[in-house]
């Protein structure tokens, strides 16, 4: 039995190169402390959404593909690659902001019931703009399978990556999107109880 706490971190990630889970739990319960301490700080300890960027900065781990040479250092690398996901996130959640406000005033505008039609439309026009706000590694697997409909092992091989990696991909995208679509609906819904406040004045 191989006694994974025993090997240096550039053992355990050519184990991860071959998808060897085991090692790659071991880097995981190695480093994950200090990632999201960090990512905590840099946050003003804002857990909402740091677990999520500490996960995906681990499944990076599964990405890189050359043999690491005796200069790398990981706890450094892992260190880069959390504090760009902290700032892409903290950029997009600013331009999200900025969508519902802009939304928000679109819908408080609105002077008769939005048609069905008119909704669908622009939940779609939405969904693909979400889409495009993805990573771009991200992206191009959601679209392989929601596009193209092709399973989790035919997008690993087209790609040269693990069906893990792309299961987590996809499981973020989908968390992504409804997130936002979240966001929407609620934004209709309250203009529906505005209306319907607004007829129910009427009678009064």
């Amino acid at each position: 039995m191989v006694a994974y706490t025993k090997l240096s971190d550039a053992e355990l990630l050519n184990m991860i190169n071959s998808s060897n889970d085991a090692a790659f739990k071991e880097l995981y319960q190695r480093y994950w402390a200090r990632i999201r301490a960090f990512a905590l700080k840099m946050t003003r300890n804002n857990n909402i959404f740091v677990d999520d960027l500490v996960q995906e900065t681990f499944i990076s781990l599964y990405q890189i593909k050359k043999e690491p040479d005796a200069e790398f250092n990981l706890e450094s690398y892992l260190f880069q690659i959390i504090r760009r996901k902290v700032i892409n996130y903290l950029i997009r959640d600013k331009r999200k902001d900025e969508c519902f406000n802009s939304l928000a005033a679109h819908v408080n505008e609105l002077s008769e019931p939005t048609d069905a039609d008119l909704i669908l439309e622009e939940l779609q026009e939405l969904i693909q703009k979400g889409i495009d706000q993805m990573p771009d590694k991200m992206k191009q697997i959601f679209l392989m399978s929601r596009k193209r409909f092709l399973k989790r092992h035919q997008i690993a091989a087209e790609l040269d990556i693990s069906e893990e990696t792309v299961k987590k991909q996809i499981y973020y995208g989908n968390k992504f999107l409804r997130s936002m679509l979240k966001l929407i609906l609620t934004l209709y819904f309250v203009q529906f109880l505005l209306q319907l406040n607004k007829f129910f004045s009427f009678f009064s």
